[in-house]
C-alpha cells in the first residue's frame, strides 16, 4: 500500500470512531460482585494473579490487549438547550486491540449504562465518593476537559470489571456536520419517521442524503421519536457508520489534511500524535471484529431511561474480548 494511502486510511479510522457519537449496571462494585455473588462460578485466583475460574475452566488476563476509549461530547449548544452547565459522554465506545492475534473490537457501550461513577470536587478533581448513575453521567465530573475523560476512564473500567482502558479521546460532537460534508453527505434509509424532526416528507424507509446538522440530529434524535430508547438510537448510528465507510471508499482525492484542521480544535486525548497514529496504524493492519453491544433491559427511572446489563452477559463479553484460557504452564505456581 502506498504511503499517501495508508495515510489517508489511518487518519480516517480516527474520524469515524470519533464521530460515532451518542452510541451507545445497576451491579454492586466488581470487588463485591466477586465476593458475594456466583463465587464458585466467577473468582479471582489467589496464587495466580488475575485468574478467573468458572466451573472447572481457568481463563488469565490478555496481556497482548492494549484499548482506546472514544467519547463523543455534548455540544455547546447542547447543554445550553438543555439548561446544563456541565458536559455529558453522549457517546463511549472501547476499541480492543489484540496485538498477538492481529484483531480489534469495539465495544458499543449505552450511555444509559448504570455503574458506579466517582464523584469528583470540582475544582481539586479530587474523589469525595461514588454513586450508582448512568455512565455518561461520569464526564460531568471533573475541573477540566482531561478530568472528566480520566473520570469517564474509571467508569468504564468499574462497568467491565476492572480491566484496563490505556488511552482515551474525546470528541465534541459539533464535528459531526463537518465530516459528514466532507464526503458531500450520506445517504440512509431512514429507520424511523423523522417529520417531527426534518420535516413532511422524511417518513421512515426513506432513502435521503443527509446534510449538516441533519447527520447529527439523525444520530442523536431521541426525545422526539415515537422510540425514544437509546438502543433505537444505537441501531440508527450504527447503520450511520457504514453508510459513511461506503460514502468514503466511493469518494476520490479526499482532502483527509484539511479536514483534520477542521475538526482538530474539538479534541481531547491522553495520547501524542505519535501514539495515536501507532494505533491507528495498527487499525489498519489487523483484522476487524465488528462492534459489539452489552446485552441488557432498559428500564424507566425515576427522572431518566435506565439501562441494566445483563450481568452473565457481561461477564462472558470481558472474558471473551480481554481473557484467554489458561493452560497448565500458566497455572504454576
Amino acid at each position: 500500500m502506498k504511503k499517501k494511502e495508508r495515510r489517508k486510511i489511518v487518519v480516517f479510522i480516527a474520524v469515524l470512531l470519533l464521530i460515532v457519537a451518542s452510541f451507545i449496571i445497576a451491579v454492586a462494585i466488581v470487588e463485591q460482585y466477586v465476593k458475594n455473588r456466583d463465587a464458585d462460578r466467577f473468582s479471582y485466583s489467589a496464587s495466580t494473579e488475575g485468574a478467573i475460574y468458572i466451573g472447572e475452566d481457568v481463563y488469565i488476563p490478555n496481556r497482548n490487549i492494549e484499548t482506546l476509549l472514544i467519547m463523543g461530547t455534548d455540544t455547546s449548544e447542547q447543554r445550553e438547550q438543555s439548561g446544563r452547565k456541565y458536559t455529558q459522554s453522549d457517546f463511549d465506545a472501547l476499541v480492543i486491540l489484540d496485538k498477538a492475534k492481529r484483531t480489534f473490537t469495539i465495544i458499543h457501550i449505552n450511555r444509559d449504562t448504570m455503574t458506579e461513577i466517582n464523584l469528583l470536587n470540582d475544582s481539586t478533581n479530587q474523589k469525595v465518593g461514588t454513586q450508582i448513575a448512568q455512565i455518561t453521567l461520569a464526564y460531568a465530573y471533573g475541573s477540566d476537559d482531561e478530568a472528566h475523560c480520566r473520570n469517564m476512564v474509571s467508569a468504564v473500567e468499574n462497568l467491565l470489571y476492572g480491566v484496563k482502558v490505556n488511552h482515551y479521546l474525546a470528541l465534541t460532537m459539533d464535528a459531526i456536520p463537518i465530516i459528514n460534508d466532507s464526503v458531500d453527505g450520506v445517504e440512509v434509509e431512514l429507520l424511523a419517521d423523522f417529520t417531527s424532526v426534518f420535516g413532511p416528507g422524511y417518513t421512515q424507509g426513506k432513502k435521503v442524503k443527509l446534510m449538516g446538522s441533519q447527520s447529527l440530529e439523525y444520530i442523536q434524535a431521541r426525545g422526539s421519536m415515537a422510540d425514544s430508547t437509546n438502543l433505537s438510537r444505537m441501531e440508527r448510528q450504527r447503520q450511520y457508520l457504514n453508510a459513511l465507510f461506503d460514502k468514503y471508499n466511493d469518494t476520490e482525492d479526499f482532502d483527509v489534511s484539511g479536514l483534520y484542521k477542521k475538526i482538530k480544535n474539538y479534541v481531547t486525548s491522553n495520547c501524542t500524535v505519535d501514539q495515536l497514529q501507532r494505533l491507528l496504524e495498527l487499525m489498519t493492519t489487523y483484522e476487524f471484529e465488528g462492534i459489539r453491544t452489552i446485552e441488557g433491559e432498559a428500564k424507566d427511572g425515576e427522572q431518566f431511561v435506565e439501562f441494566y446489563p445483563d450481568e452473565e452477559a457481561l461477564r462472558d463479553l470481558v472474558i471473551e474480548l480481554f481473557y484467554k484460557p489458561a493452560s497448565p504452564d500458566d497455572l504454576k505456581n
